[in-house]
Order: C-alpha cells, then structure tokens, then sequence
C-alpha cells in the first residue's frame, strides 16, 4: 500500500483509501470536507480506524454530512439502536436464546456481488459499518471499485457498452432470492407499485468528478437481461423484449410504418432512445417502452396516459 500524508490506498488502482489521524468525536469543518473529498476521490469506499470511544451520536452526525439517514421501520424495532432508529445492529449476537440484531446467513460461494437498492429512485450513496465485535475469522465483507473496472476496459468495449441499458426490478430480485428460501414472501402489489422496475445505463458518469463507472458486471449481462418493458421477464436472445412484449413492439413498429409510407410522415418523429417512429405530440421525445426521464425512472401514470394517447404506444 502507498502512503500520501494520512491517506492510505487500499488498492493499486486507487480505489479505496484509509484515512488516519481521524477523530469522529472531534470533528471539524476541515476533517469533513476531507473526508467527503476523500470519499469521491478513491470510488466511495473509506476505512476509519480506532473509533472505539466514539457513541451513536458522533457517528449519526458524521453519516449525515454525506447524505440524509434512512429509517428503518421495514426492521425489527429491537435490533435498532435505541434512540436512534437510523442506526440498524447487524450480527448474530443473541440475548435469551433471541437475536438482538439482524442475522442474514451467507450464501456459500462464489461471493455474490450486487449493488444495494439499484432498484430505487433515487438510488441510496452507500452505507456506513460500524464494527463492535469480530469472530477470529471470517465475517469479511468485499467491495469491488467499478470505476477501476471501467477504466480497466479497452476502447473497443467501451464504445460497445456506453449506449446499454439495464433493469433493475425488485420483483426479479425477490423471485431470485425465493428460489433459495421457499419461505420468502412475492412482494405485494403496494410494493411492487411503490417500486417499478428501473432504468438504468450500463455505464454511469459520477456527479462530483465526471469519472465514469460500472453499474453492474459485464459477464452477467446476457445471462440476466431482462425486458425492457415489463422489467420482469427475460429478454428473448436477439431482443430487448420478452416473447409478450416482442410481438406488441412488433405491431407497433409496423404501424409507426405503414403510417409513415402512406404520406404523414410529417407528423411523425422518431424516439430518442430507440429510433422507432412516435406521433409528434408536444415535448414526447419517447415511446412508451423507453419512455424514461433523465435519471433513469419510468415516468407517472400520467406521462404514460399521454403516450398512449397519441394511439401508438
């Protein structure tokens, strides 16, 4: 590992750093925009040593220069800490032959890597882990640093992904985790409704240092593409559509041609993402199936009325 003044880089591609001579008990204006620049500078991953004598409040206060705390009213209220429902304990310590904290039993290997609540609007910055106690081995927890992943890319692959889209649908996640534990709930349709599938490029450009990033693994793309449409299905091989929503997209197609060869043309413009022909209709610049706003969300029950009104989509 190289050492610049306090910093420490955990890895040869800079992703990471360790940052000393931080006292979260006593922390100043300075040490916090440090530590913020620290945090986007190094891929958003930051150790924090011999914090030990600090209480929740230091660490509440220190979390909250990042971003606002989550609650967490979905949790146990007795694995949370009291007083501060935004700090959640995570272990398997038990007090009465009762969990005091929230267990999740590993999958054996290989490690799965996944981003957390890829699935939501917006997206959360990250989470904070605070260590109290540690079995003399394993308990581990990984990071993989995307944007050394892109970086790492040739030119050719580059060019290749930076137009992908990929779904992120919390009812595909939840069907995947159903088939290792039948006991699993389906979601509910209020959940299923509070989170849509979403939308999101394959690449992404970071909003503090315009440094490009991965939002998931290559290797899995083919195996795990699903519909552009629903978010739900798999994408039929040589498709962005399940076999459903292929053949719907096929009609519209045809119609958007036959349209335009029998002289309105004029009235017609072509979907920004895609290039299929849309019934010129105020600010409308997409079809419905790629009728997503700028960061990547569907749009309301109302942009979707208006799509379906101009008798295309």
């Amino acid at each position: 590992m190289t050492t610049l003044s306090k910093y420490t880089s955990l890895t040869g591609s800079g992703f990471g750093t360790e940052i000393g001579d931080l006292d979260l008990a006593r922390l100043d204006e300075a040490m916090v925009n440090e530590a913020l620049n620290a945090f986007h500078e190094t891929g958003g991953l930051m150790v924090i040593r011999d914090q030990g004598h600090i209480d929740p409040a230091h660490l509440r206060r220190f979390v909250t220069r990042f971003g606002t705390p989550e609650g967490n009213e979905k949790y146990n209220p007795g694995f949370l800490v009291p007083g501060y429902p935004d700090i959640l304990r995570i272990g398997n310590a038990k007090e009465n032959g009762e969990y005091t904290a929230l267990f999740i039993q590993a999958d054996p290997p290989p490690l799965l890597w996944h981003m957390d609540d890829s699935f939501r609007h917006p997206q959360p910055i990250g989470s904070c882990l605070f260590c109290i106690r540690t079995p003399p081995e394993g308990g581990e927890t990984g990071f993989a640093g995307m944007t050394a992943a892109y970086d790492s890319l040739t030119v050719d692959v580059k060019h290749q992904i930076e137009s992908i889209r990929t779904v992120h649908s919390y009812n595909h996640l939840n069907e995947l985790l159903r088939r290792k534990n039948p006991h699993r709930p389906p979601l509910s349709e209020a959940l299923r409704a509070q989170f849509p599938p979403i939308i999101r490029p394959l690449v992404a450009t970071h909003p503090e240092t315009n440094r490009k990033s991965l939002k998931r693994r290559l290797q899995r793309l083919k195996a795990n593409r699903l519909c552009l449409w629903c978010g739900d299905d798999p994408a039929v091989e040589g498709s962005q559509f399940c076999e459903d929503h292929r053949e719907r997209m096929n009609g519209l197609q045809k119609a958007h041609y036959l349209k335009k060869t029998i002289g309105n043309g004029n009235r017609y413009t072509n979907c920004e993402v895609c290039g299929c022909l849309i019934r010129k209709n105020g600010n409308v610049k997409y079809c419905r199936p790629c009728s997503v706003d700028r960061n990547g969300a569907w749009h309301d029950r109302r942009r979707s009325k208006q799509l379906r009104e101009t008798g295309l989509c």
